[in-house]
């Protein structure tokens, strides 16, 4: 039977992650150079407990453990347009501001037509 750690404990190369305050973080070395990164949900609002954390660095695997370079940028491109399609057309963004019932008080000159 394995240990209780051991179920606990990352494979190797994955990184560590770790608590600091109220959000997570995953600390990687690579070429003995230390890269830590701020770990956030698929939503994009920071990870707050350990089982998102953990979920949100396993998604990471794929890029840590690309053989070339050029799957390495196949994963970044493939991000960034996933990232991409979960964002607001910048052509929206006013009649967002406009719909916002918390929005500051705007003058006229503000809310006249752009």
């Amino acid at each position: 039977m394995p240990s209780k750690t051991a179920l606990r404990t990352r494979e190797k190369g994955t990184g560590t992650v770790y608590k600091e305050k109220n959000r997570f973080y995953l600390k990687i070395i690579i070429n003995g150079k230390t890269k830590t990164t701020m770990l956030r949900s698929e939503a994009g609002p920071p990870c707050t407990t350990r089982k998102e954390a953990d979920r949100a660095a396993n998604g990471m695997r794929k890029v840590l453990f690309a053989d070339t370079l050029e799957e390495t940028a196949h994963f970044v491109q493939e991000a960034k347009r996933l990232k991409r399609q979960s964002g607001m057309l910048l052509s929206k963004g006013w009649e967002a501001y406009l719909r916002q019932t918390t929005r500051p008080d705007s003058g006229d000159a503000t809310l006249k037509d752009p």
